[in-house]
Order: structure tokens, then C-alpha cells, then sequence
């Protein structure tokens, strides 16, 4: 819906798109973060007697409003309570639906239908309703219910299998991010808008089912591409090129401390070649790339002699000034340090009259032509309830104090 939110004054492109979001941990509350910062009105609607998001609690006791994970993925929302359970809950929730754009959940498969948020539900409430769901493995199929977390959706999709060095699969690592979580918070909020598009140019609704699985699996289709086409497994070739050598992450000098050096063109290997030393230069092995690529696991371990005792960002600014494409593998504290992230305003440190001094990462888009003002508040549980239902849903202030009484609001 498209009408003027009550939180902001032109703040960014999706100003006035209302959102309510039935979201919790990672990947629902990701994807309207998104949509908060591009100046949407975010309404998560929660219940301290059964719905209440646990990352709320992650990490910092009892206290439901200092969790700095939560903070993070629901900044700019609203908080919006309601018993679930109470018989005029689903009213309430209904009312609010109907001055919405948009609906979302990332909750098990069954879950919305037993609380009166199914899609023909919602479609009865406000016809041209767009309604995105987002379970782990989808709503339909034989694996449903499978209850999911980024990490199993990781390993089902074969992707914890593939991310790891050659050889180092027993068991297989994989990443410690929350992958599938990222990719479908990022899908998620480019359906929302594409899916108010679309009702705004058909004046219809939509009904859109997200697998968070299938996100993940999305991103390695080439992988099973060559699955299906050979009947060969793909296996890991950790931070190899199978077009590039040298292409690897290197030790400096240094506790841990490590760079990454990649050479993908003749031009980028002579200037490299040059730098290292004129053993490399001459030996006819790694003359050409495709010599270079039969002898990969020798040139690494040459360059990882030498690299050893060079200082990490020191090298990046001298192969980097020589046209090689070269990066140090930085740690929190160099991210938070970083002059380039600085310079673009990246890290973010806040005054917070509640939290104190807050440090996040900034929205990672800028806009010549769109207002971009950074609210950064934090939702305090139900702290939004009555100014929704007063402004936007429109209930007086007797209907507000009436329901209070009776148990349906929280």
C-alpha cells in the first residue's frame, strides 16, 4: 500500500510502502531490514505469549530489547504486540492487513494458517494483498515440515559439502555464516517490491512461495548443472581457479595474518612475475597460463615462501599499484578501521539514549537522488502497538483501552 508512513518524511525510494512481517532470527527480519532502510514502514508484529522472535534473547540474558544480533537485522521497524492467542487477535491482525502492501512470514509451513494468516485468508481481508512465504523447505512437497536453521539448509543443499579446501571433506566445514539466511532476506526483499509492482500495474494480488533451500541451491547452479549433465560429482577446490593461476590465499608475515593474490591475464602474471623475482620470470613451468595451471600446487607453494615474509597490507598496495589483483583477508577490528569503508560512511557509531554508543555497518547503497535519512532506532517489544492502531489502522483511543482490558493486545 502506498500511502504515506507515518515513521518517515521522504525517507528514501519506498516511502510510504507499508510491510507487516510476521518475522523472526534470520532470514525474514534480514529482508525487511532491507526494505526499513529504503524508507518502507516495517510493522513486525510479535507475542510475548508465543511469538516472540528469539534472537531477542540471543546472546544477553532475559532483557528482550538489548540483543545486539536482534538490534541489528530489525533496526528502523515497528513493534508492533498482539495475543495470538486471544479470540480477538486475529481481528486486530486483520484490521491492520487491510492498510498493508504487504505480508510475510518466515515461520514453519503450518503455522500461519492456525492464526488466520494463510493467503486465502489474508486475500478475503484485502483482496490485492501480496503475500510472501518463506519456510525453509517451502510450502509444498514431501519434506515440508522439515524443520530448518541456515546450517542444514546449507548442508542439504550440497553447499557445506562443496565449501571447503580439496580433500578436507571428512567432515566437511563449510562457512560459519549463516548463507542461505543472507540469500533469502535478499530475495525476500526483492519480491516484496517486485510483487507491489506488479499489484500496483495488474490491480492484483500475489502469492509467492520462497524456499529458502532452493534460494541456496540457486546460487550453485552451475554445480549441479555439472552434476546432472556429467553424473559426476563436483568437489571442492577451496580458493582455486580452475581458468587462473596463481589464484590462492597466501601466509604474511605476521600472527595470522594472510593475502590473496590472483593473476588472470598474461599482463597481470608478467607485472607479478616481475615483483617476485626473476626465478619466476624465467621458468619456462609457468610460462603460459595453461603452464601455470598444470603447475598450480608448486607456483602456491613458492609464492607462499616468499609471501611469508612480506607484511599483508603493505604487498596489497604494492601489487595492487602494479596492476595484480591482491586483498588482504581482513579481521573485525581492520573492517572497523578500514579508511575506504570510513571514507564512505560504511561504519556507522550512534548515540543511543537507551543502548549507549551503538557501532553497525551502514546500508551499503547511496542514492544522488533519493533522501536517505538514518533513523536508527531500535524496536522496544510493543513500544509501536497503540500509535499503529491509533494512525494506521484507525481505532480510537476507548477500542485501543477496550482490547487492552480484554487481553487481545499485549
Amino acid at each position: 500500500m502506498l500511502s504515506r508512513s507515518a515513521q518517515s518524511d521522504g525517507n528514501g525510494p519506498l516511502d510510504g510502502m507499508r510491510i507487516v512481517s510476521f518475522d523472526h532470527v534470520l532470514a525474514g527480519p534480514y529482508g525487511t531490514t532491507i526494505l526499513a532502510e529504503l524508507g518502507a514502514d516495517v510493522i513486525k508484529v510479535e507475542s510475548s505469549k508465543g511469538g516472540m522472535d528469539p534472537f531477542r534473547f540471543f546472546g544477553t540474558g532475559e532483557d528482550p530489547n538489548l540483543s545486539p544480533r536482534f538490534l541489528e537485522f530489525n533496526r528502523n521497524k515497528r513493534s508492533f504486540t498482539v495475543n495470538l492467542k486471544h479470540p480477538k487477535g486475529q481481528g486486530v491482525l486483520h484490521d491492520l492487513v487491510a492498510e498493508a502492501g504487504a505480508v510475510l512470514d518466515n515461520y514453519s509451513v503450518d503455522v500461519v494458517e492456525r492464526i488466520g494468516l494463510g493467503y486465502d485468508q489474508l486475500r478475503r481481508v484485502k483482496p490485492d494483498i501480496v503475500n510472501l512465504r518463506m519456510p525453509g523447505l517451502g510450502t509444498t512437497g514431501p519434506k515440508r515440515h522439515y524443520s530448518t536453521v541456515g546450517v542444514n539448509i546449507t548442508s542439504f543443499t550440497g553447499l557445506t559439502y562443496m565449501w571447503n579446501h580439496p580433500g578436507v571433506t571428512k567432515p566437511p566445514i563449510g562457512s560459519q555464516t549463516v548463507f542461505p539466511d543472507y540469500v533469502s532476506g535478499a530475495l525476500c526483499a526483492i519480491i516484496i517490491i517486485s510483487g507491489v509492482l506488479y499489484r500496483d500495474r495488474q490491480k492484483r494480488g500475489a502469492f509467492v512461495d520462497l524456499a529458502q533451500s532452493e534460494a541456496t541451491a540457486f546460487m550453485i547452479g552451475a554445480n549441479l548443472m555439472e552434476a546432472a549433465s556429467t553424473g559426476i560429482n563436483p568437489e571442492p577446490v577451496g580458493n582455486a581457479s580452475p581458468a587462473a593461476a596463481p589464484h590462492d590465499c597466501y601466509p604474511c608475515k605476521g600472527e595470522d595474518r594472510w593475502c590473496v593474490i590472483a593473476a588472470e591475464t598474461e599482463e597481470q602474471w608478467g607485472a607479478l612475475a616481475k615483483i617476485l623475482g626473476p626465478e619466476f620470470v624465467g621458468d619456462g613451468r609457468f610460462k603460459t597460463m595453461t603452464d601455470r595451471i598444470k603447475h598450480r600446487a608448486e607456483l602456491s607453494a613458492r609464492i607462499a615462501r616468499w609471501t611469508a615474509s612480506q607484511d599483508a597490507f603493505a604487498l596489497r598496495d604494492r601489487l595492487q599499484q602494479a596492476g595484480v589483483p591482491c586483498g588482504v583477508v581482513q579481521t573485525g577490528e581492520d573492517l572497523n578501521n578500514d579508511p575506504q569503508l570510513k571514507a564512505r560512511g560504511f561504519i556507522v557509531a550512534v548515540e543511543n539514549p537507551r543502548l549507549g554508543r551503538v557501532v553497525l555497518p551502514n546500508f551499503p547503497l547511496q542514492f544522488a537522488n533519493a533522501k536517505m535519512t538514518r533513523r536508527w532506532e531500535f524496536p522496544v517489544l510493543g513500544r509501536d502497538t497503540e500509535a499503529v492502531l491509533r494512525d494506521v489502522v484507525g481505532y480510537d483511543s476507548e477500542r485501543i483501552a477496550t482490547l487492552k482490558k480484554e487481553g487481545a493486545l499485549e
